[in-house]
């Protein structure tokens, strides 16, 4: 066997953060991904490259992160797989460029030492200094400005960070890699999905492991990503029943239950009470309930046997039945009504200020919001409804938004009031799907089904897609497209002409991302009657600058 002597240096951090390792040979760029985010302390649940000064790129999910990320986010990405083995790229390059994360982008210069014999299979850590900052903070630049120069209002955030940066402790990290990697690694959950009914089972408690016995059935790996889900600090080089022993304190702790399921949806707590009296087997759920199986998986408090059967350890099922009812639903209410208004907003606006969202809250609720609130929810969302994402800690912007469009999207909002409804109004944007249908709409609707020959549902959700495509800055070309897509019958001279007319009336009147909310006809209407100088309606939140007297 042989192995590689590295040294990995994190860069534009400072102070310096930096391993030298041996890590084995022979093992794919993904396997490395994981063992140099282990060497490292990151989390390993994002993407990663490698790139080479001779134009070498590999890309994709670290090992045990691949079911994380599916194919279609991959492929998106421009990923191009790590299966294949890294000797040939660390015989013939001196050093090379790993980033952690494609989105923060941490940049980690790899420098190749030498190649040496050796006994062990797993990685070691030879020496080392500094912690890696705490992840999703937006990089190296935004991460440092926030330590060097941080504003009273992010003050709060940076002392937050420096609590989770953790001295790096050479002889436990170790203890842990050899844990991780001295056998078999990574363990995958056996897959059991598909459509069916709910199949309640008739099980014998008492034949169902407890959850001491169920967290000691993971390997190492399964309970340090459960220990990182949980934000737990001091888990480097614990040893496996030290993990489950301490994971087991937290996951009973009614309090801690209380503030991690109070921004659960209605559905998936129901199911997660149903699953705490009848165990179901995993193949007959539904891929919806599977979903919600896996959500509670993920925190730790249901497991799935051997058999493939889903249950809650009667420790969790007592656990909950301790909680403070009237507390929870009140966690709950707040928590809920503080992610519909991330919801709308995002939906409404495509991105906002974090400080306006505050605002708006603020301005339609008694109980005021703070910032350290916010993020706290926002990252108690559900793994579907993750679609509010804090982007540079100054703004909340929907997750389908592509980063190069981004800056395009903020440079066309720049200087715009924000459209803001009352409560009621603004509360139907937290439905992703939902837009305002405006009677141009549904003249253009009635054109497809009079005049394209087109069905009702047809045409209503042609309508709608076309809307959607208006409503987030998409151009002509993007509508036409979509025409040819749903296969509309190619329309006459005088056809084209009636309906290029309806569409563009159609356009005016849809609200826009680029506009924060409002319909062109609206824009115009402002800047004509001179209202950015001046007097701004009641149900616009003032921009900076054109306050009302």
């Amino acid at each position: 066997m042989y192995a590689y002597q590295i040294k990995i240096s994190l860069e534009d951090v400072v102070p310096q953060v930096w391993r030298r390792a041996i890590i084995p040979g022979g093992i794919s760029f993904s396997r490395m991904a994981a063992m140099l985010n282990d060497i490292m302390g990151w989390s390993g649940t994002h993407l990663y490259a490698l790139v080479t000064s001779s134009g070498f790129h590999v890309s994709g999910a670290p090992e045990g992160a691949e079911e994380e990320l599916d194919d279609f986010v991959l492929e998106e990405q421009g990923m191009t797989g790590g299966g294949q083995e890294i000797d040939e790229v660390f015989c013939n390059n001196k050093d090379f460029l790993y980033i952690y994360d494609l989105g923060d982008s941490w940049e980690h210069r790899v420098e190749i030492e030498k190649r040496e014999a050796a006994k062990e299979v797993y990685p070691r850590i030879l020496m080392g200094e500094g912690s890696c900052p705490p992840e999703d903070c937006g990089g190296a630049a935004v991460f440092m400005e926030l330590m060097e120069r941080p504003s009273d209002v992010e003050q709060e955030l940076a002392d937050m960070y420096r609590e989770e940066m953790e001295p790096f402790d050479l002889e436990r990290t170790n203890e842990f890699l050899k844990a991780v990697y001295g056998g078999e690694a990574f363990s995958k959950l056996p897959e059991a999905l598909c459509d069916g009914d709910l199949d309640i089972l008739s099980v014998d408690p008492k034949l169902l492991p407890n959850l001491s016995e169920s967290l000691m059935s993971y390997r190492a790996a399964d309970l340090k990503a459960l220990w990182k889900k949980w934000e737990m600090k001091g888990y480097s080089g614990l040893r496996k029943q030290e993990l489950a022993d301490r994971l087991a304190e937290v996951l009973t702790d009614p309090d801690t239950m209380s503030g991690k399921l109070c921004a659960i949806r209605e559905e998936s707590l129901a199911f997660f009470e149903t699953l705490q009296e009848n165990p179901v087997y995993a193949f007959e759920l539904t891929r919806e309930a599977h979903a919600q199986a896996g959500l509670f998986m993920e925190k730790g408090y249901v497991f799935l046997t051997e058999e493939l059967i889903f249950f809650v350890p009667k420790e969790i099922k007592e656990c909950y039945r301790r909680m403070n009812r009237a507390v929870f639903e009140e966690k709950r209410r707040r928590a809920r009504r503080i992610l519909d208004y991330c919801m709308a907003a995002v939906n409404l606006y495509g991105i906002v200020e974090i400080d306006k969202l505050i605002e708006i809250f603020n301005g339609q609720n008694e109980t005021p919001l703070e910032k350290g609130e916010l993020f706290a929810v926002l990252a108690l969302q559900e793994d579907e409804e993750e679609r509010c994402v804090v982007c540079g800690l100054a703004y909340l912007c929907d997750s389908a938004i592509q980063w190069d469009i981004f800056d395009a999207i903020l440079q066309e909002q720049m200087g715009k009031p924000y459209y803001v409804p009352r409560q009621e109004a603004f509360l139907r944007y937290a439905d992703p799907d939902y837009c305002e249908k405006p009677l141009a709409w549904k003249a253009v609707e009635r054109f497809f089904k009079k005049e394209m020959r087109l069905k009702d549902f047809d045409a209503e959700f042609l309508c709608h897609e076309l809307q959607m495509i208006v409503h987030v800055g998409g151009d002509s070309d993007t509508v036409f497209e979509t025409l040819g897509e749903f296969q509309v019958p190619e329309p006459t001279e005088g056809q084209m002409i009636q309906m290029t007319d309806l569409l563009m009336d159609a356009w005016n009147c849809t609200r826009m991302v680029t506009n924060r909310g409002f319909t062109p006809n609206e824009m115009k209407g402002m800047e004509s009657s001179g209202t950015e100088g001046g007097e701004i309606p009641d149900n616009i939140i003032p921009f900076p600058g054109q306050q009302k007297e």
